[in-house]
C-alpha cells in the first residue's frame, strides 16, 4: 500500500502563519502536520509516499529529505498550483499510483488509530467520518444502509448528513482505475477547479465502486484551514 499527500496549497486562510511556511509544515504539539502524517504512514508500512508540492515546494522537499532519509518518496510538483485545486493535483499524479493508496490532504492532523482503522477496513476503498455537529463549511456525507457512502458534498443539509468527511481515505486499485478512466474520458481540465471530494464523489456516481464509511467519532482529528483551527489543534493535541 502506498500514499499520496497533497501539500501544495498556499494556505491563504491561515495567513500570517503561512506567509513563509507552507501549511503542512506548521507545528501542532511537537510535530509538523506533514511529519506527523509521514510517521503514521510509516508505522503502518505504507510506502512509497507521493507528495504533491506547489507553494514553497523546496521547503517541503528539504524537510522531508532531512527528517525522513530512510523513507521512499516520490515528489510531484504541480506548477499550476495557483490556478488549480486538489482534484487536478490528484489526476496529475495518477501515473505514480500503482497500488491501493492512502489519500491525505496536507492539513489534517489526526489520531494514528484513525489511519489504522481505515487501512484495516475490509473494503477496498474506505474513508474516515465523524458524527459531529453539522457545519455548512465542512464536507458532509450520506451513508446507505450497507455503510457505503452515496454522497460527499459541502452542499448537504443537516437532515441529509450522516457525518463529516475528515480526509483520511483508502482508495483501492479499482477506484484508482475509475479515476483514470473518468479523467481520460472527460479530460483533466474538467477537474482543474474541483476539490478532491468532488472527484471522489464523481467516481462514486459514475462507476460501480463503493467507498465504506469508517466511523471514528470517538477519535481526534482536525482539518487546519484557519488560525482558529490551528489554535484548536494545538489545544486538542497538546500532549501528542
Amino acid at each position: 500500500m502506498q500514499a499520496i499527500i497533497l501539500a501544495g496549497g498556499r494556505g491563504t486562510r491561515l495567513r500570517p502563519h503561512t506567509e513563509e511556511i507552507p501549511k503542512p509544515l506548521l507545528v501542532v504539539g511537537d510535530k509538523t502536520i506533514l511529519g506527523h502524517q509521514i510517521e503514521t504512514l510509516s508505522k503502518e508500512g505504507v510506502s512509497p509516499i507521493v507528495i504533491v508540492t506547489g507553494f514553497l515546494a523546496e521547503k517541503i522537499e528539504t524537510f522531508v529529505k532531512e527528517n525522513f532519509p530512510n523513507e521512499k518518496f516520490i515528489f510531484v510538483h504541480n506548477e499550476e498550483y495557483e490556478s488549480s485545486k486538489p482534484a487536478f493535483a490528484i489526476i496529475k499524479s495518477l501515473e505514480h499510483l500503482k497500488d491501493s493508496t492512502i489519500y491525505l490532504n496536507g492539513d489534517v492532523f489526526y489520531e494514528p488509530q484513525i489511519l489504522k482503522e481505515v487501512i484495516e477496513n475490509k473494503n477496498e476503498s474506505a474513508t474516515a467520518i465523524q458524527e459531529t455537529n453539522w457545519d455548512e463549511e465542512e464536507v458532509n456525507v450520506i451513508v446507505d444502509e450497507n455503510g457505503s457512502i452515496t454522497e460527499l458534498s459541502k452542499n448537504l443539509t443537516k437532515e441529509e448528513s450522516f457525518g463529516e468527511f475528515i480526509g483520511v481515505t483508502k482508495i483501492g486499485v479499482d477506484f484508482i482505475k475509475s479515476i483514470k478512466d473518468v479523467a481520460e474520458k472527460e479530460g483533466v481540465e474538467v477537474f482543474r477547479h474541483s476539490f478532491a471530494i468532488d472527484l471522489l464523489n464523481h467516481v462514486i456516481h459514475k462507476s460501480e465502486n463503493k467507498m465504506a464509511a469508517v466511523n471514528v467519532t470517538k477519535l481526534k482529528a482536525i482539518e487546519i484551514d484557519t488560525p482558529e483551527d490551528l489554535t484548536s489543534a494545538k489545544t486538542k493535541f497538546r500532549n501528542e
